[in-house]
């Protein structure tokens, strides 16, 4: 039996901007540290400046909005990851995520996201990129408030 008939996720995996450096056995190591969770419309998946179980979202279907004081600032649909920050530092959520619709989700834990990124290049640099894309948007909205 192969890989793919195995376990869905991969399949999912497969098609994601944040995998598409993977080889199958990477993508099969990540699917084996996911968990596949449905969300409800207007659930709050993060609550700013609260610590929380700093859990990281890989968003599969549905949109949500990340808000900071009251402010949307982003809608991340699929394909989207949401609470890697906090994931990676341990600190308190920088941002509130609520569901805008129904979500399908896999979720990352701290104990499987950080071995993650430490044994698999790509997914790190994706993650990076992620990051910084954020960053620089932030930044722009800081330029364009002045």
């Amino acid at each position: 039996m192969n890989m793919r008939a195995r376990d869905p996720k991969i399949n999912v995996l497969r098609y994601m901007e944040l995998f598409s450096a993977c080889s199958e056995k990477e993508l099969a190591r990540v699917a084996a540290v996911l968990t596949a969770v449905t969300i409800p419309a207007g659930h709050v998946l993060t609550q700013e400046d609260r610590r929380e179980r700093e859990q990281c979202f890989l968003i599969v279907e549905g949109e949500v909005a990340v808000t900071r004081g009251g402010v949307q600032l982003a809608t991340i649909g699929a394909g989207g990851l949401v609470g890697e920050a906090a994931t990676l530092t341990g600190e308190r959520r920088s941002a509130t995520v609520i569901a805008l619709t129904p979500l399908r989700t896999f979720i990352f834990d701290p104990r499987t996201f950080q071995p993650v990124l430490d044994t698999m290049p790509a997914v790190r640099a994706s993650v990076l990129r992620c990051l910084a894309g954020r960053l620089r948007s932030v930044d722009a909205e800081i330029a364009a408030a002045r």
